[in-house]
């Protein structure tokens, strides 16, 4: 019901597609500012089957889940990381990784299909660190109330940093209020927030709510995460006056000269929350610049 759905993607999964992705870096040029993503999960022949097979099986068979599995790399740009459009289950883990993104890490905008019962979402993150210009998670069912798996997030050790006054978490469409309550569930441990004011929205097309927006205090009494902490960190670099497509490790560095700064040795083995950028590759010198997004890559209708 809107172009946001005509995304441009590096790579296309379908079904219980796996992708593994270990010492990349990707930076997203985008100046025409297209619905963009580095990896988009989508209903397709495969998925119709593993439909199908659970209609036959029964309510006890096991969907195969979609894989993501990201480790040791740094994703930059104007666009997402990652974006669903479809609703069968889906495991994404992230270890060890960087990002500076316009958009949110993970937006989910699902499809008309029913979802499997007891089936979900799984977001892994551990040792990330997140320049997040559009939140974290972003869920959209849109005016005609696209059917979405819940998310279930398990996020350790990790920074969150906003470069805008987005929620970390928001849902926005033709979804019921209490329904939407339903599709987020929170486990974290010692992870950090630069400052983020809103951690929980919702906006609900279907009239009036009753849902607060969340700040850091509801947001720990909604899912009590361990050790986390929401105070201004010390940052060697200036990244906030960088565009996402050119910030790179330098300016990701914790300030380690400060006795203020909590993500640092915060890890059980004393080392620091988020990425360690040592073991990331560098970006490749500017003169070899990346292709930029075709315009003729994107339809110039919406959807209907």
């Amino acid at each position: 019901d809107d172009d946001k759905l005509d995304t441009w993607a590096v790579i296309s999964l379908e079904g219980p597609d796996r992708v593994h992705m270990q010492d990349v870096t990707v930076t997203i040029e985008n100046p025409a500012d297209r619905p963009a993503t580095v990896i988009e999960l989508v209903s397709g022949a495969d998925s119709n089957l593993a439909r199908m097979k659970m209609m036959k099986d029964g309510e006890s068979t096991v969907l195969p889940k979609a894989a993501i599995r990201i480790v040791g790399s740094f994703v930059r740009g104007n666009g997402h990381l990652i974006v669903t459009k479809q609703t069968l289950p889906a495991r994404i883990e992230l270890s060890n990784v960087a990002c500076s993104l316009d958009d949110a890490l993970l937006a989910v905008f699902g499809n008309d299909e029913m979802p499997p019962e007891n089936e979900d979402l799984e977001l892994i993150l551990e040792h990330v660190t997140c320049l997040l210009g559009d939140g974290l998670i972003r869920m959209d069912s849109g005016t005609l109330q696209r059917k979405m798996l819940p998310v279930v997030v398990d996020a350790r050790v990790s920074i969150f940093a906003a470069s805008t006054a987005a929620s970390l978490v928001s849902m926005t469409g033709q979804t019921d209020t209490e329904d939407f309550r339903r599709l987020l569930r929170w486990e974290g441990d010692k992870n950090f927030y630069d400052q983020i004011e809103t951690f929980w929205s919702i906006t609900s097309d279907q009239g009036t709510s009753d849902f607060d927006e969340h700040d850091f205090d509801a947001w720990k009494r909604a899912w009590s995460p361990l050790g986390s902490q929401n105070a201004g960190l010390a940052w060697k670099g200036a990244w906030k006056t960088k565009k996402s497509n050119t910030v790179t490790a330098t300016e990701l560095v914790l300030d380690d000269s400060t006795d203020d700064n909590p993500a640092i040795g915060a890890a059980s083995n004393g080392s620091d929350a988020g990425a360690d950028l040592k073991l990331i590759p560098d970006f490749p010198p500017q003169s070899a610049s990346p292709r930029e997004l075709p315009a003729s890559a994107f339809p110039e209708d919406d959807l209907d």
